[in-house]
């Protein structure tokens, strides 16, 4: 059984090494916006995936994913 100290070490040990990973970058291209809604082109994504939008100053704005249009 873990005790509260095994757990927490267990807990940093893999959390070190998450933050070592890199992201997989996938890119594609925001065709239309409507409101709230940003329609893009070219993502291969699911439905409740996050990920950010690079603005054209290169800010980063977190969004997710909600839903797909049939065209």
């Amino acid at each position: 059984m873990l005790t509260d100290e095994s757990l927490s070490q267990f807990i940093h040990q893999h959390q070190q090494k998450l933050e070592n990973v890199n992201s997989i970058v996938v890119e594609g291209r925001l065709t239309r916006m409507i409101g709230m809604t940003l329609e893009a082109v070219g993502c291969n994504v699911n439905i409740g995936e996050r990920c950010q939008i690079e603005t054209n100053t290169g800010q980063l704005e977190d969004a997710e994913v909600v839903g797909f249009s049939r065209g």
